[in-house]
């Protein structure tokens, strides 16, 4: 993971470390070494919920190494079913007070709540300059999906909304599903063929601030 950062009021995700190779690749870019990638990039920013930090803003849990094992389980099942995007973790941050105090209601009564509410709280919370998909982590399950769920929206049409369930037992399970529940975010297309349209892929957040920038 390219980094990790915590923030006790949340307003919009960091992209400091895109910003980062935005920025080197620039160097680049005056010596003519700089190409967009042909394989899309899709960037994955993670919200949080109730996990202890550090003063120094480390998490208590092992939820990095955690989150890592998730990455790859998901890239397996995409390079499985011949998805071709590159996953890229961008950032973590620590949920903010007020979806926070939402959540503490949520899960005092078990794992009952509506997935399209929780989809629909993230949803509120992006701000303009997202990662493609941010997704929140909780050590419980919010709904009957016990592993997670997302939202059948356009990937890299507009930061699409997912959340998993923090479980070290499941890890292995918990990476598959979240890979599967990217593909249905590509099922508005034949997901084989999704690569191939640039109006779409180009507007993936390497990809658009690379055109922007150079």
């Amino acid at each position: 993971m390219r980094s990790f950062i915590s923030s006790l009021l949340f307003a919009s995700l960091s992209f400091a470390v895109l910003q980062d190779k935005i920025s080197e690749a620039s160097k680049k870019v005056k010596n003519g070494a700089c190409n967009l990638p042909d394989q899309p990039v899709v960037t994955i920013g993670y919200l949080l919920y109730d996990f202890g930090f550090t003063t120094k803003g480390e998490p208590t849990t092992d939820i990095e190494e955690w989150l890592g094992i998730v990455h790859k389980r998901a890239t397996r099942i995409l390079q499985y079913h011949r998805v071709n995007i590159k996953l890229e973790n961008t950032n973590v941050t620590q949920l903010g007070r007020e979806m926070s105090s939402k959540l503490d209601n949520w899960t005092s009564g078990g794992p009952n709540v509506n997935p399209y509410t929780v989809l629909k709280h993230i949803k509120d919370l992006m701000g303009r300059d997202n990662p493609d998909i941010v997704c929140l982590v909780t050590q419980v399950p919010l709904t009957v999906y016990t592993y997670g769920f997302g939202s059948y929206e356009q990937l890299c049409g507009n930061a699409v909304p997912m959340f998993l369930t923090y479980n070290k037992t499941d890890v292995n399970d918990t990476g598959d599903h979240f890979g599967l529940i990217i593909i249905n975010s590509l099922n508005i297309f034949n997901f084989h063929t999704w690569d191939q349209l640039s109006e779409v892929k180009n507007n993936c957040s390497v990809q658009r601030f690379k055109r922007e920038w150079f």
